[in-house]
């Protein structure tokens, strides 16, 4: 799995079991950035995407940067990369990740700010 690709793949863990969508934001974790079709409860890091800002957005949603998951070796194997995301994406990412928020941790928030800037 590449930094900065979208992956689609099965996620049986959560309910309903569905395929998740996300941004790698680091290999040697296995961390992913999910997009959701709605911003969580929360409204901390929902970043709006629009329909088309990656060829497998194919309508508006919002990118979790409140937190990541670890993609599991199970899930790994039957994922498809979905090609990378835009220079234009990945700025307006850094951008939002260039401010603390209260829900990712510092050190991984720091950790996905090195791994995207070019």
């Amino acid at each position: 799995m590449i930094v900065g690709h979208v992956y689609s793949y099965q996620c049986s863990w959560i309910e309903p079991p569905h395929r998740k969508l996300g941004i790698i934001v680091s290999e040697r974790a296995n961390w992913i950035c999910w997009f959701n079709s709605n911003a969580r409860f929360h409204g901390v890091a929902q970043m709006p995407i629009a329909a088309n800002e990656h060829q497998v957005c194919t309508r508006d949603c919002y990118l979790d940067l409140s937190q990541v998951q670890q993609v599991r070796l199970d899930e790994q194997r039957g994922a498809v990369d979905e090609g990378l995301i835009s220079d234009a994406l990945r700025q307006r990412i850094l951008i939002e990740l260039g401010k603390p928020n209260r829900l990712l941790p510092d050190l991984q928030r720091q950790a996905i700010l090195k791994n995207l800037t070019l």
